[in-house]
């Protein structure tokens, strides 16, 4: 019994390892004067997700699995 348990905890505990997201956020400027960019189209292509720069140039995106954009 002891052992069912100890096997349930460990694949609960791996799934939620594997099920981590996190946080993105930047801020889009221009190149050459360094102002902040509204309304900039900012796209994951792997996900499928988009999101635009606020006011101030920065954006956001919740819930990001991890690996490389």
């Amino acid at each position: 019994m002891r052992t069912k348990i100890v096997l349930s905890l460990l694949f609960v505990l791996a799934s939620l390892i594997e099920a981590q997201t996190y946080p993105l956020h930047g801020k889009v400027i221009h190149q050459e004067d360094e102002n902040p960019l509204l309304g900039v189209n900012v796209i994951l292509d792997q996900l499928k997700v988009g999101t635009q720069t606020n006011l101030s140039g920065e954006f956001e995106f919740k819930n990001v699995p991890a690996g490389d954009y």
